[in-house]
């Protein structure tokens, strides 16, 4: 077994909806699933297939899991349908435990308090016990997530996230000491020692709750969200997602701890199980802490190549699918085709092939690193961006592209369907290159104030398209569904920049910072405007020339 450690990748940074949630689930059926017997590594790759499977051939079980820390005592509380209630007892752990976390069909994850730096998994059918993680540090709190055993140290900034499925675990270093987490849709909400509340989100890091009153106390999960009880004149219990909103739920839910599956909600009263569909039933076993996990198929698949696993060759994602660690990887190589054709960034080949359109991530694949970095960078820029300009813009509207110099992203336009017309133009990677490195080239004053050229004519630009397509007003007008056509210098009494134009099209034609203040304003006296688009057409014209 081993631990991986993100803390830097936590530093950096300030949703999988379960399958069972949703009445219908789309699973991807791999064509090339008839040949499991041969190596994966021959198959070509592979042609994805979209396969509705109704809730109602799903397993029927409803493994609530309910356990007495000081005995140890384990219980399994049936819920039958439309049948009483009742709980049968499982199992007795030596020693009893801190805390314990259902795994589904029969599996549980605990923590003994006879070795609390140590997550156990017993098998409540066939009784078997066996220690598959050690910690530095004793934990306090488990609770199973997407396939994935959470595990906190209340005082420590870490959570360990342990994945039975490779017996691996990561280290997320929070900023925060945590004192309790719950699980949320795409990640999960803590509570700290400093007494706030904060969301975490597995791809955009941490965000402080800001509920407008206090948090009483963590109650349990619901749906997608971490549930809270939550004082703001009244109290309420709300849910919480992993990016720190408060949500209203459509749901009566009880003001103390519980647990729920689908739409059944349990709860404890005074040593008894409470069921929100009616009944009740006393606890064999005294005092009773309960958890619940929706239950699994007998046969867990990669989700590429429908192949069982052999041995720890497999890996679960942030999101709960499982791939062979070869598909996944199969699937991201190409992830960065984006920037080899000098295309706008997008993280197609970089998101979850299971449908969920959750980033790939997990220690044991190299991409993922570059993929969160590039995408928390992404998504902090683009929000910057949106700050100036008009609110009807959102984030799909703007392309970011990797600069060819320095490979940092920035902002090369806005999402004009109508101009990409299936694809955007195509441009060299080196034609693409961010301010910061103009502003490295420009030796003459601190700061550069570029002023660029339009692509298709003489005029200054006054945007960026795609990236390389600086254009001016006039030209941005000419350009409906197909390039504009390139109207020639009308010589250097007329032209804006004196005939003086740059070698390259991305390079900035002059900073108006340097630039003698009467060459500036005959720059801009001698713009052509929209208003003469129309006359335009009489002039000569002739085809952009690729750079």
């Amino acid at each position: 077994m081993g631990i991986v450690d993100s803390s830097e990748k936590a530093r950096f940074h300030v949703r999988f909806l379960p399958s069972s949630f949703s009445c219908w689930t789309s699973v991807f059926v791999c064509a090339q699933a008839a040949y499991c017997q041969r190596s994966r590594a021959s198959l070509p790759s592979p042609f994805f297939l979209a396969v509705d499977v109704p809730r109602s051939r799903w397993p029927s079980a409803m493994p609530v899991i309910g356990y007495n820390c000081a005995s140890g005592a384990v219980v399994e509380v049936v819920v039958p349908a439309g049948g009483a209630l009742s709980l049968a007892g499982k199992a007795i752990i030596p020693g009893g435990v801190v805390s314990a976390a259902s795994a589904g069909d029969g599996v549980l994850y605990y923590l003994p308090k006879s070795s609390p730096s140590t997550l156990h998994r017993r098998n409540l059918e066939s009784g078997a016990d066996e220690k598959v993680q050690d910690f530095a540090s004793p934990h306090t709190w488990v609770f199973f997530h997407h396939n994935k055993v959470f595990c906190i140290s209340s005082g420590s900034p870490r959570v360990t996230v342990y994945d039975p499925l490779c017996n691996v675990a990561e280290i997320i270093c929070l900023p925060y000491r945590v004192v309790r987490a719950e699980p949320a849709d795409h990640g999960f909400v803590f509570s700290s020692e400093c007494s706030k509340v904060f969301g975490y989100d597995f791809n955009k890091g941490v965000t402080e709750v800001m509920s407008g009153g206090s948090i009483i106390s963590f109650l349990g999960h619901y749906k997608r969200y971490a549930v809270v009880l939550l004082r703001d004149g009244d109290e309420r219990v709300v849910g919480v997602t992993e990016a720190g909103s408060i949500v209203e739920l459509d749901a009566a839910l009880p003001r103390v701890p519980f647990t729920a599956l689908d739409d059944v909600v349990l709860h404890t009263s005074d040593s008894e199980v409470v069921s929100s569909k009616g009944g009740s039933a006393v606890s064999p076993i005294g005092e009773v802490h309960l958890s619940s996990s929706q239950p699994t198929d007998s046969e867990i698949l990669c989700t590429v190549c429908l192949c069982e696993f052999e041995g720890n060759d497999g890996v679960t994602l942030d999101c709960g699918h499982f791939f062979h660690k070869e598909c996944i990887e199969q699937w991201v190589s190409s992830w960065m085709d984006f920037a080899v054709k000098g295309e706008h960034v997008t993280f197609t080949r970089a998101v979850c092939p299971g449908g969920c359109k959750q980033l790939v991530r997990h220690p044991l694949l190299t991409q993922s690193k570059q993929i969160s970095e590039l995408y928390a960078d992404v998504a902090s820029k683009k929000a910057e961006e949106l700050k100036r300009l008009e609110a009807i813009k959102t984030e799909e509207d703007l392309l970011f592209y990797l600069c060819g110099r320095c490979g940092d992203a920035f902002y090369g336009g806005e999402r004009v369907c109508s101009r990409m017309q299936g694809r955007e133009p195509s441009s060299s990677p080196q034609e693409l290159v961010c301010n910061r490195c103009l502003a490295k080239g420009h030796k003459t004053c601190g700061t550069l104030t570029a002023v660029f050229k339009c692509r298709y004519c003489c005029n200054p630009a006054t945007q960026r398209s795609f990236g390389t397509r600086f254009m001016c007003d006039r030209c941005a007008v000419r350009w409906d569904t197909a390039e504009p056509t390139f109207i020639p210098c009308p010589g250097g009494d007329k032209c804006p920049f004196d005939g003086n134009h740059p070698e390259l099209p991305c390079e900035a034609a002059g900073c108006l910072t340097c630039l003698n203040p009467a060459v500036v304003d005959h720059i801009f006296d001698r713009v052509v405007g929209v208003d003469d688009v129309r006359a335009d057409s009489d002039q000569p014209t002739m085809r952009m020339q690729k750079c």
